[in-house]
C-alpha cells in the first residue's frame, strides 16, 4: 500500500488504458550493445517489447493469451510455467498487488540493500510462484525483486533492481531498471513515457508466431 501511495495512488494507474515507454537498453560483454528500445503495455496483460540486436530485431509480446519471443529467425512461444509467469508479470495493474492474485503476502523484516534499509516482502502467487520484493524504508518505493526465471525451467534466479524514480504524468516509474540472470546486468533506461495512446494494433500476434502455433494444434 505504501508503494502504491508513493507512486501516485491506485486510481492514478487504474484510469489509464495504455502506456508507451521509450529509451535505451544495454547488454554488457564483449558482444554487448546499447540500442533504442520501445515498450507498449495495456490492460489486462498485453505487452510488446522491441529492441534491435546484432542477431536482428528482438521482439517480445503478449496478447493476453499467448506470449512469445522472436530474435532474428528464432521464435519461442511460452508454455506451462513460463506462460503462467509471463501472463502474471505482464498485468497492467501488477504494481497494485491485487490480493486475489496471491496465496500470501508476508513482510519478513528489514534488510540493508545497497546502503538502503529495505522492507522484505515475500509473495506467493496463486500459481505457487514465490517472489521476493524489497521496498525502500524511507521512500516506500520498490528497489529490488528476486524471482525464478521459468524460461530456464526454474534453474536461474532473475535479480531486478529499480532506481532513479521519476514522475511520468501522475505515476512514478523507475527510469533505470537492471536485470541480471548470468553475467553482467542488462539495463533499461526510460527517457519518455506516454499514456493512453491506444496502440491496439501493436499487440497483434506476428504472422510467424501464428504459424508456429498452428503447427502445434
Amino acid at each position: 500500500d505504501r508503494f502504491v501511495t508513493a507512486s501516485g495512488g491506485s486510481e492514478a494507474l487504474r484510469k489509464h488504458t495504455s502506456l508507451r515507454l521509450s529509451g535505451s537498453y544495454g547488454v554488457p560483454g564483449a558482444h554487448g550493445f546499447t540500442n533504442r528500445v520501445e515498450v507498449f503495455t495495456a490492460p489486462p496483460n498485453r505487452f510488446v517489447f522491441t529492441l534491435p540486436t546484432p542477431k536482428g530485431l528482438y521482439r517480445e509480446g503478449c496478447d493476453g493469451e499467448h506470449c512469445w519471443r522472436i530474435e532474428g529467425k528464432e521464435i519461442n512461444v511460452a508454455a506451462g510455467n513460463d506462460l503462467a509467469q509471463k501472463l502474471a508479470e505482464r498485468q497492467f495493474l501488477a504494481a497494485l498487488h491485487a490480493p486475489e492474485s496471491f496465496r500470501s503476502m508476508d513482510t519478513l523484516g528489514t534488510i540493508t540493500l545497497d546502503g538502503h534499509e529495505c522492507y522484505e516482502l515475500l509473495l506467493v502467487r496463486q500459481s505457487g510462484e514465490v517472489i521476493e520484493e524489497f521496498y525502500d524504508g524511507q521512500t516506500g518505493l520498490l528497489r529490488a525483486r528476486h524471482t525464478t526465471d521459468e524460461r530456464t525451467g526454474g534453474s536461474l534466479r532473475l535479480l531486478a533492481t529499480f532506481d532513479d524514480y521519476r514522475r511520468f504524468g501522475d505515476w512514478m516509474l523507475a527510469a533505470r531498471q537492471s536485470y541480471k540472470l548470468t553475467g553482467g546486468p542488462q539495463v533499461l533506461t526510460i527517457t519518455n513515457a506516454q499514456w493512453d495512446i491506444k496502440p491496439d494494433a501493436v499487440f497483434d500476434m506476428p504472422a510467424e508466431v501464428k504459424s508456429r502455433l498452428a503447427l502445434h494444434q
